[in-house]
């Protein structure tokens, strides 16, 4: 019973591995998605979690195990104590990401960015600049598990990311993220 057992496994494993060289990775995504901002350390003194935003992103595969792209994305807090204007972050950001199959068409990636952190007035007026926030460099790390089907690429990404001058910025970011193959 017990080599039968063992046959069984060493042929699903084989053809675990024959599926997982049959799908490679497309070249190049556009990817959109749901972000939610959730503030930490000296920012949650300050600000709670806004509404979700959408976000755009360009993410291409260097090699198949690692991945570089720009991403867009409108961060939001409102203040904490319900007075004042909320805050909203325009962001543009390079990240890198490092990929580890698991099973089959799952992967999961651990990567880094950086990246301008520009508040603004506001989602109808994201062209002006926000006087009372500086404009900060930020830098994080995220961890994410993607899904590729054909030409689609699912994405469920958690990230951890501060700002670098002041520290006024920090946040988790939670995401939901739809790619499609360029």
């Amino acid at each position: 019973m017990k080599r039968q057992m063992f046959a069984v496994w060493l042929w699903l494993g084989c053809q675990l591995v024959q599926a997982a060289v049959k799908t490679p990775l497309k070249t190049s995504q556009v990817e959109w998605g749901v972000a939610l901002h959730n503030p930490i350390e000296r920012s949650r003194t300050q600000w709670q979690p806004g509404e979700p935003t959408l976000l755009l992103g360009l993410r291409h595969f260097v090699e198949p195990q690692l991945s570089s792209g720009l991403r867009f994305e409108l961060k939001h807090f409102r203040p904490k104590d319900w007075e004042g204007a909320s805050l909203h972050i325009l962001t543009l950001s390079q990240e890198t990401n490092f990929y580890r199959r698991l099973y089959a068409d799952w992967r999961v990636s651990a990567g880094f960015e950086w990246g301008i952190l520009y508040p603004t007035l506001g989602n109808r007026q994201i062209h002006r600049r926000d006087r009372r926030h500086e404009t900060e460099i930020s830098g994080g790390f995220k961890l994410g598990l993607d899904w590729q089907a054909e030409e689609r690429c699912y994405r469920l990404e958690v990230a951890q990311w501060r700002g670098t001058k002041s520290r006024k910025f920090s946040g988790y970011t939670f995401a939901l993220l739809a790619g499609f193959s360029l």
